[in-house]
């Protein structure tokens, strides 16, 4: 399973501005950079806390998640599913809690947004062929294959993701099977 760099930055902003600082953005760029270096490669459609459009203040960060959850569109749901498992790695993690509560508060609120997120989900199925076997699919290079990331582990992250957000469950990773309610 292949992976890439999906984050971003969350800051205090102060009053009248939302563009991050440029000493942010230099850090964020060395990070990115460390990361690919060790192995991560760089996010190809610019997924990235260097990507100033990613290093937002809270409230900014606020109206983005808004707007996704509020329009569902292919490009709004693809952007959520990206970011609704973000976890503060480093600072006082009150601004990234506030944002996940506001967040699960106005997606449990949407049950519109919660079909199309499901919908969304449903559209990475397992490669069954009509005798129901695996079947291997050519990737674009050419080669035979299986995606076990999009057709095997995407289809329960993202039941997990939508349950989480159905219920208001707020915790990511190994915390939010302590939360859940059963």
């Amino acid at each position: 399973i292949a992976t890439d760099q999906d984050n971003g930055i969350v800051f205090v902003g102060t009053a009248g501005t939302d563009a991050p600082p440029a000493q942010l953005l230099a850090l964020a760029r060395a990070v990115n950079e460390a990361l690919a270096r060790c192995g991560y490669p760089l996010c190809k459609g610019g997924v990235m806390a260097m990507n100033p459009q990613w290093c937002l203040p809270v409230a900014a960060w606020q109206a983005t998640f808004a707007q996704w959850i509020e329009r569902g569109d292919p490009r709004s749901l693809l952007a959520a599913s990206i970011f609704f498992d973000f976890r503060p790695l480093w600072g006082d993690p009150v601004h990234a809690n506030a944002l996940r509560l506001d967040i699960a508060r106005r997606a449990a609120a949407n049950p519109r947004f919660l079909k199309q997120m499901s919908d969304n989900a449903l559209s990475n199925r397992p490669p069954i062929s009509w005798r129901g076997a695996l079947a291997p699919a050519a990737d674009a290079t050419g080669v035979e294959g299986i995606d076990v990331k999009r057709a095997g582990s995407m289809p329960i992250t993202d039941a997990a993701r939508i349950f989480a957000l159905a219920t208001g469950v707020t915790a990511t990773g190994e915390k939010a099977v302590a939360s859940l309610p059963w």
